[in-house]
């Protein structure tokens, strides 16, 4: 069964594993090898023609195994022969037919027992097997046929014991063991290279193995077998040999068969191609060998285990929904939800967690080139409305500072104004229509206008002696008799003794030069100086008359018995004579 040498080929791209690092995820399983095992366990009954569970239950043996790990496990059964394998089947067929499908009829019962699911391919197991892996229903495939890395499974798990150890072959590092740079590498190449070796499709060339297969792979370009597969003998030294027409369609075929096999899909419940050879570009009759579709009734009830995949006879009645309900996780299962490995969901929470991490990122970014906009926004509005304020505050300024240098060049220049007689429109005299002057009412107003003032000057009080407030003179009020309504204040009074000495100086008036004699200035003026000379004429006001001092005692002295408090002024009159 399978490549010749193909699992020590590959050991660059096997390692040591223990199926516990896939908990909680699905495997699929060439359940065949396990009931191989189990019925070598138990040959000599099964030669005596006796019955026996043991290869039954060494195959749940296994199956509790996977459950314990918390892995989902599919059972996968062969179904009908390919035509490519019918001369290899028919030297072992009559031997083993019952036995077989007996074998897999009560393995089945008992995975129904315990939920577990089970599908038979339409054909062979192989490419069942490899369509749940590529199709991602399954994580890693469970098998001991060496050709199935070449249908293209991405995990495959060989010699698994019952402790659950065994050998990983990972399609990731299939170019390590071709010793091709990745550019040079495709999963073609290495198809091609294990079919020229010899396959369970097609023989080998004579005196070609994988080593020679992988030289020429590696040595030509080509990749049209059509056209390569005529430099085989010239590119490896095979002398007197030659590549038939015969052996290029065969090898045309058994490409097609690992490519393009019927498989049956759990999920849409319809037999499909394992890789669509309408996209790849094969030719029809290429596809021979790789099965045929037939009814989809027909294939769902060989897919359940109720036909015989060969002559489609029906022993069995078993249906999913009647038996299996609410099970989410069942391929049979009207909603399928995958069950997610334990790695897989650590790898997606950090994917989600990155995720997250990203979004809050962008949304921070978001936030704050939004903030920066707006700040943007609002300083240039800002600066806008601040340009428009002092543009109309300039404007502002320059209409004053033009009213304010008017109005002082008018203020300079009013004598000239006033004198002016072409201009008619102002008057230059301050008389009334009637003829009679105009007084200004500030002047009319009464200067002198009475007020009581109270003496704050007048000691009556203190450390040094006291007085009655009646004892003390009272300084007749700083108001005097004048010739309008007979009083006038202290302030105006000095006032008028400082311009009755100027006027006695009879010094000339700068202010008073720079008008005219005729001028209502040099009138106003002229009246005022005689009420200065009426005022001037009377009596001068006498000044308010001191307070007497009264005793108080002694400063700084002790008092002596006998004698009376000394007045200050008697103090001070006796310091002096000592």
């Amino acid at each position: 069964m399978g490549i010749t040498g193909l699992l020590p080929f590959l050991e660059q791209a096997t390692r040591n594993c223990n199926i516990s690092e896939f908990r909680g995820a699905t495997v699929a399983i060439d359940t065949y090898c396990w009931l191989h095992k189990g019925a070598t366990a138990c040959a000599d009954i099964l030669a005596r023609g006796e019955e026996t569970d043991i290869y039954v239950n060494f195959c749940m043996k296994y199956v509790n195994m996977l459950l314990k790990y918390d892995i989902k496990p599919i059972l996968v059964f062969d179904g009908n022969r390919l035509p490519a394998k019918e001369i290899t089947e028919k030297r072992r067929r009559e031997s083993r037919k019952n036995a077989k499908v007996r074998a897999a009829e009560l393995l089945r019962l008992e995975c129904r027992r315990n939920n577990v699911d089970c599908i038979v391919a339409p054909y062979e197991s192989d490419a069942e097997l490899a369509y749940l892996n590529l199709k991602g229903i399954a994580d890693v495939v469970i098998t001991e046929d060496s050709d199935l890395v070449l249908f293209g499974c991405t995990a495959v798990f060989f010699k698994m014991d019952v402790n659950g150890n065994g050998r990983l072959v990972e399609k990731e590092k299939l170019p390590l063991c071709m010793n091709m740079k990745p550019d040079q590498y495709t999963f073609d190449k290495f198809r091609y290279m294990c079919i020229l070796s010899g396959c369970d499709y097609l023989d080998s060339l004579s005196g070609v193995g994988l080593k020679k297969a992988l030289k020429f792979v590696s040595l030509t370009a080509e990749t049209d077998p059509l056209k390569f597969l005529e430099k085989v003998p010239r590119y490896l030294n095979l002398k007197n040999r030659s590549v038939t027409e015969e052996y290029k369609d065969n090898f045309m075929v058994a490409d097609a068969t690992f490519r393009h096999q019927i498989v049956y899909d759990p999920i849409t419940r319809k037999l499909t191609y394992l890789t669509d050879p309408g996209i790849s570009g094969t030719r029809p009759e290429y596809c021979r060998n790789a099965g045929k579709i037939f009814d989809e009734n027909l294939a769902y009830q060989v897919a359940l285990g109720n036909v015989d995949p060969s002559t489609h006879e029906k022993y069995d009645d078993w249906s999913p929904t009647k038996h299996w309900k609410n099970n989410l996780h069942s391929i049979w299962s009207n909603v399928y939800v995958k069950k997610i490995s334990r790695k897989a969901k650590k790898e997606l929470d950090k994917l989600e967690i990155l995720e997250i991490e990203r979004q809050k990122e962008k949304e921070l970014n978001e936030y704050n080139i939004k903030r920066k906009l707006n700040a943007e926004a609002q300083s240039s509005e800002f600066e806008s409305q601040l340009s428009i304020y002092y543009h109309k505050n300039s404007t502002n300024q320059l209409t004053h500072s033009v009213q304010e240098i008017v109005s002082d060049i008018k203020e300079e220049n009013k004598d000239l104004i006033d004198k002016n007689s072409f201009d008619n429109k102002k008057s230059t005299s301050n008389e009334k229509s009637d003829g009679t002057k105009e007084v200004s009412p500030v002047l009319n107003k009464n200067k002198f206008i009475p007020t009581e003032t109270t003496e704050k000057n007048v000691i009556v009080k203190s450390k040094y002696f006291h007085t009655k407030s009646e004892d003390v003179d009272e300084k007749p009020s700083a108001e005097v008799l004048t010739p309008g309504n007979g009083k006038i204040d202290e302030f105006e009074y000095e006032n008028l003794n400082f311009k009755k000495r100027k006027v006695e100086s009879e010094e000339p008036d700068e202010y008073s030069n720079s008008f005219t004699n005729n001028s209502p200035e040099v009138k106003l003026e002229e009246d005022i100086l005689d009420e200065r000379s009426s005022f001037l004429s009377q009596q001068p006001i006498k000044p308010a008359k001191k307070p007497k001092l009264t005793r108080c005692r002694s400063v700084g002295l002790p008092l002596k018995s006998g004698k009376k408090q000394l007045t200050l002024q008697v103090f001070f009159g006796n310091a002096k004579k000592s």
